[in-house]
């Protein structure tokens, strides 16, 4: 089947939330952004984990989930011409972002974008295993190494378990969003932009080899309100080895806000 891009569709069977985020009753919603190849049910535990006055939307990005046949997106301006409009019907009461690595960007931008548009912003930002935008990345490029390299590469992250990459039917599956989902990353350049008025509480593994802690404090420059920061055990994917610790520290930073 050719890759196909599905128009924006802001009605409730909006396909960039999918239809298993239950959040229709709560008051106060949490949209999540998921990492480089990772696809919204990575937080289908945290419907669970969270109080029940919060509801968790997961945002299902194109080329994974069940918008694997769609075309992934490859830079972060192409993605957020689609993304703000399609959220936009789905902000009508006090919201916050998490996101984890490549979400942490797409949440850190998109909120960008709903200022520059006058659109409802986040309460909170959330924002898990990623140094701050304006740093210098130190990481190699990756997306457009040959299969082999890029798989090599993707194993020092530890976050792709061993028994899939091993399976090179499905890896050649998955190679797609996860190249674009790097490209997204790599391509990415920041430009300066008057800081955020929203709190940031930004989240990081002690052991996370990606990032280290100057870039990680660095952040505190994007907002001028309240910015904390949080080391937990683990490597870069602490969000699912740590993932009840993350939660809570998260619940504890939307504790603050009249729900209502």
């Amino acid at each position: 089947m050719e890759p196909r891009r599905n128009p924006v569709n802001q009605r409730a069977d909006n396909p960039w939330i999918p239809r298993w985020a239950n959040y229709t009753d709560q008051p106060f919603r949490v949209f999540c952004f998921p990492y480089a190849g990772g696809k919204s049910y990575i937080y289908r535990n945290w419907s669970h984990l969270f109080p029940a006055n919060i509801g968790i939307s997961p945002v299902e990005l194109p080329g994974r989930g069940h918008r694997f046949t769609e075309l992934p997106y490859t830079h972060l301006t192409d993605l957020l011409k689609e993304l703000g409009p399609a959220l936009i019907s789905e902000l009508t009461g006090p919201f916050a972002f998490f996101g984890h690595s490549m979400g942490a960007l797409i949440a850190f931008e998109l909120t960008h974008w709903l200022r520059k548009n006058n659109y409802p912003r986040p309460r909170h930002l959330l924002l898990s295993g990623i140094q701050a935008p304006h740093t210098e990345r130190k990481l190699p490029n990756i997306h457009n190494r040959s299969d082999e390299a890029f798989l090599e590469n993707l194993r020092r992250y530890k976050g792709t378990p061993s028994e899939v990459l091993a399976n090179k039917e499905l890896m050649m599956l998955l190679l797609r969003s996860l190249r674009a989902d790097f490209q997204i990353v790599e391509s990415y350049s920041y430009h300066e932009q008057p800081p955020l008025d929203c709190p940031m509480s930004i989240f990081m593994g002690q052991d996370d080899e990606t990032v280290d802690d100057e870039d990680v404090l660095s952040w505190e420059i994007h907002t001028t309100e309240r910015c904390t920061f949080h080391r937990l055990p683990g490597e870069h994917f602490f969000i699912h080895t740590e993932e009840e610790e993350l939660v809570k520290l998260c619940v504890k930073a939307l504790g603050k806000y009249p729900l209502m």
